[in-house]
């Protein structure tokens, strides 16, 4: 609210026999920032005067984004925010400790956060994400939280941001370090951490604390997000999905307003060999007349590629998972 739209509350009353509809008018703001379509809710209670609630006695509105000319904009981690607790997530610390945790009293955001240092000497955390080829931006940030009891004479407990290369985890990259000098006070958002070196790559994102012998250090992590903006995204099938064979199933994708056209293909061996299903698509949907495989296909994935007016490919996207095709 005071952003997106603006905030309001009212009252609606009807007189003994009044059964005409009572309208609550909320405000729309609108900008020119490219968002994902959010959502408010609004709620009726405290009838009086007799009155009841029927069900249903709340409403979702959805607020679409309109902006079709700006990039669009992703967050590349999975469980950035920690609420399907390790999901997604590795961790180590030396004592065997788990680092992401349920602490809603403490965290800056939900239920869930991670916790390195502390109680533990060594620890650390890390996620593999793919950086786009066609990404026009990619960054990473986060918020954090640092406590510590540590001496302000020195750095005696230090968090290190890197990325490594997932295959053999060589270090690629020092992103920053922060220790016992950096106490926050409260939850604290860090700068952005420019990805674009990476792109088109498989990096891994890892933080590592190691704490000394005496004084403990903790660093609270929180709402960590890889931001890129790229032209095209394929929304679904996306990994994960079920989908059975000769079925017409609804593939859906965002693009930007300089794709003109989409062509789509698929594949049943995770990328080794692509068939084209259609092209010259405009709109976000086409309606896919699933093949018939001999048995059922468990590394299916959905291509979407874009092009503008000119026949110049602008972007394309995978999906991020194998599906399966059931026969």
């Amino acid at each position: 609210s005071g952003t997106d739209y603006a905030a309001t509350s009212g009252t609606l009353a009807w007189t003994d026999g009044d059964a005409t509809d009572k309208t609550l008018t909320v405000s729309i703001m609108n900008d020119s920032d490219h968002e994902v379509d959010e959502t408010f809710r609004i709620i009726l209670e405290n009838p009086t005067g007799g009155a009841t609630l029927g069900s249903p006695d709340s409403a979702t509105v959805t607020i679409t984004d309109d902006d079709s000319n700006a990039p669009i904009v992703l967050n590349m981690l999975k469980n950035p925010d920690f609420e399907e607790g390790h999901v997604n997530w590795s961790e180590y610390s030396r004592e065997g400790y788990e680092l992401i945790s349920e602490e809603p009293l403490y965290t800056f955001n939900g239920n869930w956060m991670a916790i390195l240092g502390g109680s533990t000497r060594r620890s650390y955390l890390y996620q593999d994400v793919k950086i786009p080829s066609d990404a026009m931006s990619a960054s990473l940030d986060f918020w954090f939280n640092i406590v510590s009891e540590e001496s302000p004479n020195g750095a005696y407990d230090i968090m290190k941001l890197e990325v490594r290369r997932p295959s053999d985890n060589v270090l690629l990259l020092k992103l920053d370090k922060l220790s016992n000098l950096d106490v926050t006070g409260g939850w604290a958002q860090s700068r952005a951490y420019d990805l674009m070196p990476f792109r088109g790559q498989d990096i891994r994102l890892r933080f590592k604390a190691k704490n000394g012998p005496s004084n403990t250090t903790a660093f609270y992590l929180d709402d960590l997000a890889v931001t890129v903006s790229r032209k095209i995204n394929l929304e679904s099938p996306n990994g994960g999905e079920t989908i059975a064979a000769g079925s017409i199933y609804d593939i859906q994708f965002r693009t930007v307003s300089e794709v003109s056209s989409v062509k789509i293909k698929y594949t049943l061996n995770n990328g080794r060999t692509w068939k084209t299903i259609t092209a010259g698509v405009t709109g976000t949907s086409y309606p896919w007349d699933v093949p018939v495989p001999a048995r059922t296909k468990t590394k299916c994935k959905i291509k979407v590629i874009g092009y503008d007016a000119a026949g110049h490919k602008v972007g394309k996207d995978d999906s991020d998972e194998t599906f399966t095709i059931v026969r």
